[in-house]
């Protein structure tokens, strides 16, 4: 069954930043049932489909973006902040020229909007950072509303949304992999022990589970969330280029 299938009523966002996060949790206990039992493969189909049509995908998609929402804030507090709103700081952004002339577009287009000096944003600085969370909220929205003028935006967006909810899912993901490669591995030394033929796709998918927990431990973690949060907000900020 195709990911198109399975993202019925979905758009290019839930698709990718929401379901196929959980499919990758479930991927490894999906390998592991396919090792224990290869002939019911071909009679899941039906089941699955009927999942799917009744709004399986969809549920699942929802939840997986409340639980990246959930924990969202330690992300942000790791980062020290939420990386948009901390490239228009005074004290925190890298480029202080770019941080001048993101300012001065800020203030061109939002005129209504005073944004604060370096002395108010060290005197007030919740006040700041509200000033520059509603700047960068007024920006999201306008690059929501023209995804075909800002397509680089809606891409890293997806790329961050993917990798939260990733993140968000770690403990879930990594336990599902763990046990699903250590019930093969039983599978595979009770068929020794009695002497019976080890399938062949047994080693192959102990090999790709054992593969997932690395990954899992290694390689999703709240660094590689912020690479990608952090370029988001750079094309976020290019909307005042345009």
């Amino acid at each position: 069954m195709a990911l198109a299938d399975l993202g019925i009523g979905m758009d290019q966002y839930d698709r990718n930043a929401r379901l196929k996060p959980a499919l990758l949790v479930i991927l490894p206990a999906a390998l592991a049932v396919i090792a224990l039992a290869p002939e019911s493969v071909l009679g899941w189909s039906g089941g699955i489909a009927l999942i799917v049509q009744a709004g399986g995908s969809f549920l699942l998609a929802q939840i997986v973006g409340d639980i990246g929402k959930k924990k969202e804030p330690k992300l942000f507090e790791y980062f020290g902040g939420r990386p948009t709103e901390r490239l228009l700081h005074h004290a925190h952004a890298p480029n202080k020229v770019l941080l001048g002339e993101r300012h001065r577009k800020l203030a061109k287009l939002f005129p209504k909007m005073k944004l604060p000096t370096p002395e108010q944003e060290e005197k007030d600085p919740k006040a700041a950072d509200d000033m520059y969370t509603a700047c960068v909220d007024k920006l999201r929205g306008m690059a929501r509303t023209d995804k075909e003028k800002f397509p680089h935006v809606h891409r890293e967006n997806i790329h961050y949304g993917f990798r939260r909810n990733l993140w968000a899912l770690k403990p879930y993901g990594a336990a599902v992999a763990v046990l699903a490669t250590v019930v093969v591995c039983a599978e595979m030394v009770g068929r020794a022990v009695s002497h019976e033929q080890i399938h062949l796709m047994q080693p192959v998918i102990v090999g790709v589970n054992g593969l997932f927990i690395p990954i899992w431990i290694l390689v999703v973690t709240r660094r590689w969330v912020q690479r990608a949060a952090t370029l988001y907000a750079e094309r976020l900020l290019e909307v005042l280029d345009v």
